[in-house]
């Protein structure tokens, strides 16, 4: 007796498309739903904010750390699962995006890195041409018949060779870039440290969609799987056989 097999395209999907990642213990690891081998690595389902997106299920699967880095399995986007201020604009709403948020801070990370650099350029040239002053005096002294050329010589290099800065920057000591440079090194650090936390809280892994199917076909197989259980369970369901002559 066949049975039709329960509407499995709904409105809204059982789970959204947005994972974040969770390590269990060594104890706990399972095999990898791609390659099998063991690993601690576990993606489980955000859930949808809004009330009426119906039922939040959780799907949950074992992968590999090196999985999660192939942009065809997956890709990374950064939201606020915690966020409900848009959840009544959309059924299918897991947070708040906090895409621009992380760009802020690689930008802000980016302009602290150019700035370090342009500030040591300035520093190499100042005790480059600092050392090459002491050199051509020495030089000088020793060789009085071509001081004035060597003098003009040099004077020339150094024109050609100046960078072309900001002046204000071009005005400090070497003592002063160099107390510059250590204190852009710090608010560095201190940038790459706040942006490696956001990465950390509001980074989640949004699967391929061919890979995000499958794990909704799994889903709906499982759905069948149980309904086929339960009915096997119903004796209401087999055929009634009390009208059958009994064997003698």
């Amino acid at each position: 007796m066949s049975e039709k097999a329960p509407n499995t395209t709904p409105s809204v999907p059982p789970f959204p498309n947005v994972y974040k990642g969770r390590t269990v213990s060594e104890s706990d690891a399972k095999s990898c739903s791609i390659c099998y081998k063991p690993t601690t690595k576990c993606l489980v389902s955000c859930k949808y904010l809004n009330e009426n997106a119906g039922k939040n299920i959780i799907d949950f699967f074992y992968i590999c750390e090196i999985h999660l880095k192939d942009r065809k399995f997956c890709s990374i986007i950064y939201i606020d699962e915690n966020d409900s201020s848009s959840s009544s604009n959309s059924l299918t709403t897991t947070g708040v995006s906090k895409e621009k948020n992380i760009k802020k801070l690689e930008i802000d990370e980016a302009e602290i890195m150019n700035k370090i650099k342009h500030l040591e350029n300035i520093l190499n040239y100042k005790e480059n041409n600092q050392f090459n002053k002491i050199k051509n005096y020495l030089w000088k002294s020793s060789n009085s018949d071509k001081k004035d050329k060597n003098s003009d010589d040099d004077k020339d290099k150094d024109k050609k060779s100046e960078p072309e800065v900001e002046r204000n920057d071009t005005d400090l000591s070497i003592e002063e870039l160099k107390a510059n440079i250590k204190n852009l090194n710090l608010e560095f650090t201190s940038k790459q440290k706040l942006l490696n936390e956001f990465k950390t809280k509001y980074g989640k892994y949004k699967l391929d969609s061919l890979i995000y199917r499958n794990r909704l076909n799994t889903y709906f197989k499982k759905l069948i799987e149980i309904e086929n259980y339960k009915k096997l369970q119903d004796p209401s369901f087999f055929p009634s056989v009390s009208h059958l002559t009994k064997p003698n």
